[in-house]
């Protein structure tokens, strides 16, 4: 239910006397008389139509000739119904000093905390515990602490600054698992350049692309044309 954001903006609204401008929208005159009535009962039934749509959880008074809204108040009928099949759950806390809303943000956390024990199990391979020692046990151990920094950390920048871009941290690995370091024998080493959605990551995460992988890269198999009329094939003719 969008009852706060709906008292929201009727409020300001009726504060700064707006003009009710986005309800009148492709409203034109109804040429001729329709079936309820004239065209300007079947235009004024339009627009109360898409104000129901707007802020349906309100009554809304306004002028008809401005256009400038009066008041407006709670439908109770409509918002009772909607509380009646929303449905509700309860959450019982022990020897915490919390308020409703506070405990069901930390409860929200449960969430943030699957997700964890999910990337654990399949991107850290941690599902199970390959080790034959003690101090093989420990060192993976480690290497899992590690992991779960690094994937905070990635899970942070995406909640801060990449959510509207990507639906999930994990898309944000899957857009830079692309990325290659070539190496040959005698050669320096290559790393394929960074495009698109990968430039805006590296900037999320505060570092610069690899020198000759950022914009100005330009593929090396790219030849200018020369300029000129290019010149016929010859054709050679074997006449034994």
């Amino acid at each position: 239910m969008n009852l706060k954001r709906q008292r929201q903006e009727l409020t300001e609204l009726l504060q700064k006397k707006t003009r009710l401008e986005g309800f009148e929208e492709n409203d034109e005159a109804v040429k001729g008389e329709g079936p309820g009535g004239n065209a300007e009962a079947n235009n004024r039934r339009r627009k109360k139509a898409k104000l129901k749509r707007a802020y349906g959880y309100y009554n809304v008074f306004y002028d008809r000739n401005t256009r400038v809204m009066k008041s407006f108040e709670s439908n109770v009928t409509k918002t009772e119904g909607c509380r009646l099949l929303a449905g509700y759950f309860a959450s019982v806390t022990h020897r915490l000093n919390f308020d409703p809303m506070e405990a069901y943000h930390h409860y929200k956390l449960r969430d943030e905390q699957e997700k964890y024990f999910e990337q654990m199990k399949d991107q850290m391979v941690a599902d199970r515990q390959r080790c034959w020692s003690e101090e093989g046990w420990n060192g993976r151990q480690l290497i899992l602490f590690v992991s779960l920094v690094l994937g905070s950390s990635v899970r942070h920048i995406w909640k801060t600054k990449l959510k509207e871009k990507f639906s999930s941290s994990l898309e944000i690995l899957d857009e830079m698992r692309s990325i290659r370091c070539i190496e040959h024998p005698g050669h320096a080493r290559k790393i394929t350049p960074f495009v698109g959605a990968q430039l805006e990551i590296c900037e999320a995460f505060g570092f610069e692309p690899p020198k000759g992988c950022d914009k100005v890269y330009t593929s090396i198999r790219k030849q200018e044309k020369k300029r000129g009329r290019p010149r016929k094939k010859t054709v050679e003719v074997n006449n034994d």
